[in-house]
């Protein structure tokens, strides 16, 4: 929100650079093909089924199929955090182009319901201090208490995807409880798109072994 910030090219490339090779894993032609190819078939099968079992309705399957046969992936590029001493990028892999789109829009939408039933997620420190002055935090609160705060290194990038997935499939099923093969559905769509985060920089592939920042 600063506006435009004047670096240098060169060490945009070198930090480019690193962000991927901290958080991501290149992939050769050959296994970026078997990877898109395996992950389109098992959205593919998943998408069909849930239609057969009127989990769907079709005007969905069509869309969630929007990309299905392309080989478009993200673009990788950095956000610099100006504030840090010294100056470092924040890797956003830009997947709205992808062709997983259209799932990462069903997704944040199936979603947004689990997520306003965690109680525990506090959406910013503004929240958290408005959090403070309520009635009720006075039973949590003791004299001498101190807050501190943790800045996670590559937050995103190092995220470990089968805890993750673990943990949200798990949610998902309880908020869905009433609707099983939605929910299914739902874990289902995640665990493709969460194997299959693949982004395209410099002519070659990788793929992101935590979570992308910017899928949508």
């Amino acid at each position: 929100g600063l506006g435009d910030v004047l670096v240098s090219r060169q060490w945009l490339k070198g930090e480019l650079l690193r962000l991927l090779q901290e958080g991501f894993t290149e992939l050769s032609r050959v296994d970026f093909e078997d990877l898109n190819g395996r992950s389109q078939m098992m959205l593919a099968d998943i998408l069909e089924r849930a239609y057969i079992q009127a989990s769907i309705p079709k005007k969905l399957l069509d869309f969630l199929c929007t990309s299905l046969h392309s080989n478009q992936v993200g673009k990788f590029r950095c956000r610099l955090k100006i504030h840090k001493s010294p100056e470092v990028g924040r890797p956003i892999a830009n997947l709205s182009r992808s062709w997983l789109k259209p799932c990462g829009d069903f997704l944040c939408i199936a979603l947004k319901p689990v997520q306003a039933e965690q109680q525990f997620v506090v959406q910013s420190s503004a929240e958290f201090i408005d959090c403070l002055q309520k009635s009720w935090a006075a039973d949590f609160l003791e004299e001498g208490m101190q807050f501190a705060t943790i800045d996670a290194n590559n937050l995103y990038p190092t995220i470990d995807i089968e805890h993750l997935y673990k943990i949200v499939s798990k949610e998902v099923k309880f908020h869905y409880r009433r609707q099983p093969r939605l929910a299914e559905l739902v874990v289902q769509v995640l665990y493709v798109c969460l194997t299959c985060q693949v982004v395209e920089h410099d002519s070659k592939y990788w793929k992101c072994a935590g979570l992308a920042t910017g899928f949508s």
